[in-house]
């Protein structure tokens, strides 16, 4: 068969590089979108991605922080509850106790004056000898006085009788002989210390004038045992108290305390606070919460009321005093060790009776999402996770079929669309052709008419196979030129036809009837009215993954409205003037999904370019009729 083309005249340009073509037109706006714009809806569940956490994690934390709460929670509040009334209980003691010694105190420091005052007018004391006093100050007066140490009578500067047996070394106490040189006035009690005794000791001592009138001066003194005095002052009820009793001068110095918050040094022979300032005592306070260093946390409760100023402090170290207490933390600790080897055992029973069962659906559930519509649960069971099984299977099951029923309906549905399409493209271009060939007879060209006849036979040939089945692009581009020399011989002088297509590309398999209604479209939409001598391209290029199709005219383009219009038509599959590129759009996105796309560039009287990007298909097997890969 003779080539139409060649009779016709028509040029024909090839293997001329698609990169080296020079751009006919500037644009002035790109658009591109996908050949498939309605939304895809996927329902999935997680791949492989791991969980964040299991459920029998879950259960494992939220048993563990349950029981763990109740736990802390009511040994905690147990344990400010206790210490809360045991602080309370034992400040009440503390105060109760204070006063008591206090008032012990001050009836020891009564006694004391009262032994001073019934004293000092006895003639004995005056008149008697030294062997008299002496034996009477031993044997009966010094019962009259449980607290004290000796009683001491100082005649003159030196002349001693006393019950101590070293007496005569109390002369060598500068500080007692210079305290002693200020009792000046006869019945006035003076209270000397605390010092060192060279004849009783660390003593706190009391010193009276009971000199007769007119007579010699005599001077009776004192001393106190302070370590008897201090274990009197402790009621029998302190026994079951924790705290320490601190006895204070008037001027806040420590007379006598045990450790550990006193302590007697023997190179000064005096007593000193430990732990505690002196400074604390000077302020006016009856209770005190006193936080040292070392985390030192204690409680004093202080009494004054006694005539000399003497304070009574009884301190408590409330670590010491809350310890009993730490048993009941020992025991809390022990029962959180407890707890957590209990939520163990429950977050491995919930594990086995419930978190391997639903890990057993979701791994199910997963394969279907995936497209495995042949999964099942096996899980003979009577419960609601076998109820759930069940229901899971028999919905698989449903939707399987339905796949089926739908997959069918598609294959039945594009079939017809593609019948529908070729019914909308035939009669549009026997149209066209059949009246080209009438002009061409009645002006008596015999030749260029038999041309056409032979190029329409071509095509009729071509389009006889109603079978949607795709076909080599070779075998489309064949046909496509028959059409433009069909076209050429009708527009004469229109447009010359060039094209550019990679070899590799020709066995690739393109839909049957696909190429020719968008030619159509460039010619009659964009070269004939342009009223001048234009170009039509053709080119096809590979890139490894997907292959493109050019088709591009050097008619009269397309204003930007205009343009804007067309995508707004294709995207919502709407109606559009343009039948060959809406007809064409919509059979290949049903035939390639979202692996087809669609580019339009146009500029006024510059022409327009159409771009098709396909995927490569080698096997015709590949192209699936339900419009995926």
């Amino acid at each position: 068969m003779r080539n139409p083309a060649k009779s016709l005249g028509i040029r024909l340009f090839r293997h001329r590089p698609l990169s080296s073509r020079p751009n006919p037109f500037i644009m002035k706006r790109r658009t591109y979108y996908s050949g498939r714009t309605e939304p895809a809806m996927t329902f999935a569940l997680p791949g492989r991605r791991p969980l964040r956490a299991k459920l029998s994690a879950k259960m494992f934390a939220i048993c563990f922080v349950l029981v763990e709460s109740i736990i802390l929670l009511l040994g905690f509040s147990y344990y400010r509850y206790s210490s809360a009334t045991l602080l309370e209980a034992q400040t009440e003691y503390a105060k109760q106790m204070v006063q008591k010694s206090d008032e012990y105190l001050q009836l020891n420091l009564t006694n004391i004056r009262s032994f001073f005052l019934s004293v000092a007018n006895d003639n004995r004391l005056r008149n008697g000898t030294r062997p008299e006093i002496r034996s009477w100050l031993s044997e009966n007066l010094i019962y009259f006085m449980p607290n004290a140490s000796h009683i001491h009578l100082l005649v003159g500067d030196r002349d001693i009788v006393s019950t101590a047996a070293n007496s005569w070394e109390l002369p060598s106490s500068d500080y007692l002989m210079q305290r002693l040189s200020s009792v000046i006035h006869r019945g006035e009690l003076v209270w000397i210390g605390p010092y060192f005794s060279p004849a009783s000791g660390y003593t706190v001592s009391v010193a009276m004038d009971v000199s007769a009138p007119g007579g010699a001066r005599h001077l009776l003194l004192v001393d106190l045992d302070l370590p008897k005095l201090y274990r009197a002052l402790i009621p029998d009820t302190a026994s079951h108290m924790q705290g320490s009793l601190l006895l204070l001068g008037d001027d806040s110095r420590l007379v006598y305390a045990r450790p550990p918050y006193g302590s007697y040094s023997v190179f000064d022979k005096s007593f000193a606070l430990t732990g505690i300032p002196e400074s604390l005592f000077h302020a006016r306070w009856l209770q005190y919460d006193y936080h040292g260093p070392q985390s030192q946390e204690l409680f004093l409760t202080r009494s004054r009321t006694n005539f000399v100023g003497w304070q009574v402090v009884w301190v408590m170290d409330k670590k010491t005093l809350l310890g009993p207490l730490q048993r009941l933390v020992n025991y809390t600790w022990l029962l959180v060790g407890l707890s957590f080897l209990l939520s163990l055992a429950i977050a491995w029973l919930i594990s086995v009776l419930i978190s391997r069962p639903i890990r057993r659906i979701a791994s199910t559930m997963n394969d279907v999402s995936k497209g495995n519509l042949d999964a099942s649960i096996q899980m003979p069971r009577s419960d609601e996770l076998g109820f759930l099984a069940a229901q899971f299977n028999r919905m698989v099951a449903r939707i399987r079929q339905l796949v089926e029923d739908l997959r069918y309906t598609e294959e039945q549905r594009k079939i017809a669309d593609f019948k529908a399409l070729q019914a909308q493209i035939k009669p549009h271009f026997l149209f066209n052709t059949l009246n080209t060939i009438s002009v061409v007879a009645r002006q008596g060209d015999l030749n260029k008419a038999d041309s056409l006849i032979s190029a329409l036979t071509d095509q009729l040939q071509y389009s006889l196979d109603a079978s949607p089945a795709p076909i080599p692009f070779r075998d489309e581009l064949r046909s496509m030129e028959s059409y433009i020399v069909l076209m050429a011989a009708r527009y004469p002088g229109s447009f010359d036809f060039e094209s550019d297509v990679d070899p590799n590309v020709l066995d690739y398999w393109f839909p049957k009837f696909a190429l020719q209604p968008l030619v159509e479209n460039a010619i009659f939409h964009g070269l004939v009215p342009a009223g001048r001598r234009g170009t039509l391209f053709i080119g096809a290029s590979d890139h490894g993954d997907c292959w493109d199709i050019m088709i591009e005219d050097g008619g009269v383009g397309m204003p930007e409205a205009k343009l804007a219009r067309l995508v707004g038509q294709l995207e919502g599959n709407e109606p559009s003037e343009r039948i060959g590129v809406t007809n064409v759009h919509r059979r290949l996105r049903l035939l390639f999904g979202d692996r087809y796309r669609i580019r339009i560039e146009s500029s006024p009287d510059a022409g327009t370019r159409l771009l098709l990007t396909l995927p490569i298909v080698r096997d015709p097997g590949q192209i699936a009729m339900q419009g995926k890969w």
